[in-house]
C-alpha cells in the first residue's frame, strides 16, 4: 500500500505526508476519476431492503418481496393491517374479514372468520399454537385462540364508545400478560391486565399501533397524524419522529411499526390518505435510533398501499411462488 501511495505521489507531485493526511482513497478517486463509492463496500441502503412479507389496506394480496420482485403471493381476503412470518415459514395475517395462517405451499391451516358486524385488523402470535385477535365490534373483544384445536381460550371485553370501524387497529399482548390497546378514534393508548383492569393510559393522537418494548417503553405509530413515538411508563416522549424530521422521506400515514432486534424501527408509510404522494415517498423504511434511514423501499409496481410488514426469517422455508 505504501509503494502504491508513493508512486501516486510522484505522479501527482504530492507529498506523501500530505496525502496521508488527506486520505489516500479520496484523492485517488478524485484525480484518477474513480468514483469513491466503488472503493468501499455497499451500504444496506445501496444494496436494497432485506426480504419481507407485506400486506396493505388497498392491496389484494399479501406478498413476499425478495430481490425487488414478488417471490410469493396469496389472496389477502380483505384489507391487511397485520402480518407475520412465523418460525415455521407460515404466514399469519389479519384481513378485516378475519385472520388466517397459510403455509409456504399456500395451504390454509387456520382461519377465523369475523362474525357479522365485526372487523379484525390485528392478530399476534403469542405461542407456537396460540394467537391474539382483536375483534372490533359491539362489544369489542380480545380473543386468545388455540389454532391447533381451533378453540377460543380466553375472551376479554375492551370498553369503547367508537363505531366498529374506528375502534382498534394493532393490539399487542406483552411478555407479562398485559394488553397494550391503541384507541384509534379515542386518542389514547391503554394497558389492561389479564382481567381487563386498566393499568395505564397515555394520550396519543390517532394511535394505529402500539407495542411494549424491552426497555419498558411503548412504541406508538400515529396513523395520519404523521408520527412515531416512544413513550416511557411515566408518559414522557423518549424518542420521536414527526412528519418532516427525516432526510429523504416524509411521513404520511404511519401504520405498521415495530422495533427490530438491532434497535432500528421498521415503518409502513401508507399513502392512502394522500394519493398524490403515491410513488413520491418511501412505502417502507427502516430508521436508526439516530433518525437516519438505513434502507427504504418504494416500488408501486410491486406493492400498492402497504399497512403491515415483517422481515423474513431467513432460516424459515422460502414460500413457493
Amino acid at each position: 500500500m505504501e509503494d502504491a501511495k508513493n508512486k501516486l505521489c510522484k505522479w501527482l507531485r504530492i507529498d506523501t505526508i500530505l496525502l496521508n493526511r488527506m486520505h489516500f482513497r479520496f484523492l485517488a478517486g478524485m484525480f484518477l476519476m474513480v468514483p469513491l463509492w466503488n472503493l468501499v463496500s455497499c451500504s444496506k441502503e445501496a444494496s436494497g431492503p432485506p426480504p419481507f412479507v407485506v400486506g396493505g389496506s388497498g392491496m389484494s394480496d399479501i406478498e413476499v418481496i425478495r430481490d425487488n420482485k414478488i417471490d410469493w403471493s396469496f389472496p389477502a381476503g380483505g384489507d391487511c393491517d397485520d402480518v407475520h412470518m412465523l418460525p415455521s415459514g407460515n404466514i399469519l395475517w389479519a384481513h378485516t374479514n378475519g385472520a388466517s395462517e397459510v403455509t409456504p405451499n399456500k395451504q390454509v391451516v387456520w382461519d377465523y372468520p369475523a362474525p357479522p358486524g365485526t372487523e379484525i385488523h390485528s392478530v399476534q402470535p403469542i405461542s407456537n399454537h396460540e394467537v391474539l385477535v382483536m375483534q372490533s365490534g359491539t362489544p369489542a373483544t380480545l380473543l386468545e385462540i388455540d389454532t391447533s384445536s381451533r378453540t377460543i381460550e380466553k375472551s376479554l371485553v375492551i370498553p369503547t364508545t367508537a363505531a366498529v370501524h374506528d375502534q382498534f387497529r394493532i393490539v399487542r399482548k406483552t411478555a407479562t400478560g398485559t394488553y397494550i390497546v391503541p384507541y384509534l378514534s379515542e386518542n389514547k393508548v391503554c394497558e389492561y391486565d389479564p382481567q381487563g383492569v386498566l393499568l395505564w393510559s397515555v394520550p396519543a393522537e390517532e394511535p394505529w399501533a402500539a407495542s411494549r418494548l424491552s426497555n419498558g417503553d411503548v412504541l406508538i405509530s400515529g396513523g395520519c397524524k404523521h408520527y412515531i413515538r416512544e413513550i416511557s411508563p411515566d408518559g414522557h416522549a423518549m424518542w420521536e419522529i414527526n412528519q418532516n424530521d427525516l432526510l429523504g422521506a416524509t411521513l404520511l400515514c404511519v401504520r405498521g411499526a415495530k422495533r427490530l432486534a438491532n434497535g432500528d424501527t421498521l415503518i409502513c408509510n401508507w399513502a392512502g390518505e394522500d394519493l398524490a404522494a403515491v410513488g413520491q415517498e418511501p412505502q417502507i423504511l427502516e430508521v436508526t435510533p439516530e433518525k437516519k434511514i438505513a434502507w427504504s423501499f418504494n416500488n408501486t409496481a410491486l406493492v400498492d398501499l402497504p399497512s403491515a410488514v415483517d422481515l423474513l426469517d431467513e432460516s424459515a422455508p422460502t414460500p413457493s411462488p
